[in-house]
């Protein structure tokens, strides 16, 4: 393989990849990247999940627990261990900033908490892939329960003092999966400032 990794391959299969009908994929490769995969969430690399689907894979956590999860959680960190994982009030969380540029629209922000803000921008929020967005800023906070609440008390600070800057849902709505608290990009400078002095916020 062009990897180094020697293989074995039905002459068959060979043809078709000599041909360009499909490419070569080197088990060995691709073993070691779902295992890196798993290690950066503390995570191991058993096997298959023989009881599931093939898009799941068995995992130890570091607690010791073993789970089965689709490997396509396991990138993005939409799980939980179910042995030892935090709900959503008690684990850590993040406030962000987003910048959405929107086909033949002027460009919009959402301001909002989640414990993984990128896999919140990449597989919740945008409807396409192409979809040109970027987190403008986040700032990490002890609890998704003191994130909700410093949240809450920013938009509606947002909402008291800009009300003319909120978007109506259905500018948005083809292109994101959220029904409000979206805002004109003049507001952009105003919420970082906010998420600056963040800290300084009480707890409600």
């Amino acid at each position: 393989a062009p990897c180094g990794h020697k293989l074995r391959r039905q002459f068959e299969l060979i043809k078709r990849i000599a041909d360009g009908e499909c490419s070569h994929r080197c088990e060995i490769c691709q073993n070691a990247k779902e295992q890196s995969e798993a290690e950066a969430r503390g995570w191991g690399l058993l096997g298959a999940a023989p009881t599931r689907d093939v898009n799941y894979r068995t995992y130890r956590h570091s607690c010791g627990h073993e789970q089965m999860i689709a490997r396509s959680n396991m990138q993005s960190g939409r799980f939980n261990c179910e042995a030892c994982g935090q709900g959503w009030a008690s684990a850590p969380s993040y406030i962000y900033c987003m910048r959405f540029t929107l086909p033949g629209q002027a460009p919009v922000v959402k301001l909002g908490f989640s414990r993984n803000p990128q896999s919140r921008l990449n597989y919740q929020l945008k409807r396409r892939p192409d979809l040109q967005a970027e987190i403008l800023h986040s700032v990490a906070v002890p609890t998704g329960h003191k994130a909700l609440c410093a949240e809450k008390q920013m938009h509606a600070t947002l909402k008291r003092d800009h009300p003319g800057s909120m978007i109506a849902p259905e500018i948005y709505a083809p292109w994101l999966r959220v029904r409000s608290e979206i805002y004109s990009a003049d507001l952009e400078p105003v919420i970082l400032d906010m998420l600056d002095t963040l800290p300084l916020l009480p707890d409600a």
